[in-house]
């Protein structure tokens, strides 16, 4: 399968979604969207429904610059400002970005940002595909 997008300058981020629920009991913790609602929100416009178990990349300190490698559906959540080959596009909005375009992400305020990719399925672990930075 070809990539989606290819993220040329990142700064503090993750993949994240509603966490791994259930297995604390053999030592796994949790983990999942620091700021649920905007990972919820963000992930929801893309897929048209709401799943807690939907993948956005969470970007910590607000700065990603990425690159579509083919005609993809993203949506960026969160205090930011969101630029397509340059020009200002719509925060919290799904936007359809052409192959070799670039998407640029900047922060505008504290807190994560999310970026939902459409079509996009990270592998999951135990029921989640959020990483997990403490264990």
């Amino acid at each position: 399968m070809t990539a989606l997008l290819r993220l040329d300058e990142v700064g503090l981020a993750t993949v994240q979604d509603g966490g791994r629920w259930g297995w604390a009991h053999v030592g796994v913790p949790a983990a999942g969207a620091q700021h649920r609602a905007r990972c919820l929100a963000a992930t929801g416009l893309i897929r048209g429904r709401l799943d807690d178990g939907a993948p956005a990349v969470e970007v910590l300190d607000g700065r990603l610059t990425a690159t579509a490698q083919q005609r993809v559906a993203v949506c960026v959540v969160g205090p930011a400002t969101v630029e397509v080959d340059g020009l200002p596009a719509a925060l919290g909005a799904v936007l359809v970005v052409e192959a070799g375009s670039t998407i640029r992400i900047a922060p505008a305020g504290s807190g994560p940002v999310y970026l939902a990719v459409g079509g996009w399925t990270p592998p999951s672990i135990l029921g989640s595909c959020s990483t997990d930075t403490f264990s």
